[in-house]
C-alpha cells in the first residue's frame, strides 16, 4: 500500500496501519504524529489519506483520480490546515491556524460526503519559495482553536479523521492529546539521527545488569549535559532496531515498551526532575524482566 520508501523507512507504523486500513471501523479518527522529522510525518498522514480515497489499487502507483489529486494536493476532501494554508475568505492570519479555519472545518462536516474526509493539522512555513511542513506549537495552534475543535474531534462524522502533527506531544494541548491516539514517528535525517553518547548507553541492550545501574546512569547523565535531545536519539536508535528485527515479534514489543519508557524520561526532564532520578529510574524500568 505505501509507498516504497515509507514502507522501508517505518516498517513497525506500515505494517500497523495497512493492518487496520484492511477494516476502516478501527481507524482512529484523531491521530497524533510526534517527532522531530515533521516531513515524514506528513508524508505519513498523506499516505493513508490516499490510501483511503483510493478507488484503484492502492499502490503507489495508482493513477485513479482521487490518488493523482491527492498527490498534487488538490483534492477536496483531504486538506492541510496550517497558519497559511487553507485560509476561508477574509482571513488574513498568517501565524496561526485561526478560528475561523477552526469553523470552516465545522461547517465542512455538516454536509455528507462519498470520499473519507480528512485534516491534517500542522504548522507551514515557505522559505525560497518552498513549503516545508513545521510542527504544531502553542504559538501557531492555540488554545481557543484547538478547543473549539474538541467535540467535532471526539464526535467526528462517519469517514472523517483528524491528524495533528508536532515535535513532542507536550506541545499540544492536553485536552486534543487524551482524544487522540498518538505514535511516535522517529527522524532518521542525517543531521538529526546521531548515535554519539547513544551508542556507550545501549551497550549491554538489552540486558541490562543491575550492578553496572550507576554506570548506566551515570552515561545518559553525560549525554544529556551534551544534548538535550538525547531522548530523541535514544527512541531514533529503538526504533533503528525494531527495524531491522521486524519480523521478530518479542523484539517488537519489547522495543515498543523501551520507546514508551523513554518518553516518559524525556517528560520527566521536562518537568525539571532532577537527571539522576529520571537515569536510575529509566535503567530500573529498562531492566525488568
Amino acid at each position: 500500500m505505501f509507498e516504497k520508501i515509507i514502507s522501508e523507512q517505518y516498517p513497525f507504523l506500515s505494517e500497523y496501519f495497512e493492518n487496520i486500513l484492511q477494516n476502516t471501523n478501527r481507524i482512529p479518527q484523531s491521530i497524533l504524529f510526534y517527532g522531530q522529522d515533521i516531513k515524514s510525518q506528513y508524508k505519513f498522514a498523506t499516505e493513508i489519506a490516499r490510501i483511503l480515497n483510493c478507488t484503484g489499487s492502492k499502490d503507489e502507483l495508482c493513477q485513479c483520480v482521487n490518488c493523482r489529486w491527492i498527490r498534487e494536493k488538490t483534492h477536496p476532501a483531504v486538506l492541510t490546515i496550517t497558519n497559511i494554508d487553507s485560509k476561508p475568505q477574509g482571513d488574513e492570519t498568517k501565524i496561526v491556524i485561526s478560528m475561523k479555519q477552526a469553523q470552516m472545518i465545522k461547517s465542512s462536516l455538516v454536509n455528507t460526503s462519498d470520499n473519507y474526509r480528512v485534516f491534517i493539522l500542522c504548522g507551514a512555513k515557505i522559505e525560497n519559495e518552498i513549503w516545508t511542513p513545521t510542527g504544531l506549537n502553542f504559538e501557531n495552534f492555540k488554545a481557543e482553536a484547538a478547543n473549539s475543535l474538541l467535540k467535532i474531534v471526539e464526535e467526528a462524522p462517519k469517514n472523517t479523521i483528524f491528524f495533528f502533527l508536532t515535535n513532542d506531544k507536550s506541545d499540544i494541548i492536553p485536552t486534543i492529546l487524551s482524544r487522540s491516539q498518538a505514535f511516535f514517528v522517529p527522524s532518521f535525517n542525517k543531521d538529526k539521527l546521531t548515535f554519539s553518547g547513544v551508542k556507550s548507553i545501549f551497550e549491554d541492550y538489552p540486558n541490562f545488569e543491575a550492578s553496572k545501574l550507576f554506570e548506566y546512569s551515570q552515561t545518559l547523565q553525560n549525554s544529556l549535559k551534551l544534548s538535550e535531545n538525547i531522548f530523541d536519539k535514544c527512541q531514533n536508535y529503538l526504533l533503528s532496531v525494531l527495524k531491522t528485527n521486524i519480523g521478530n515479534n518479542v523484539v517488537k514489543q519489547r522495543v515498543i515498551e523501551d520507546v514508551k519508557i523513554f518518553e516518559q524520561a524525556k517528560q520527566k526532564y521536562k518537568l525539571g526532575i532532577k537527571p539522576d532520578i529520571i537515569a536510575d529510574d529509566l535503567f530500573l524500568a529498562l531492566m525488568r524482566k
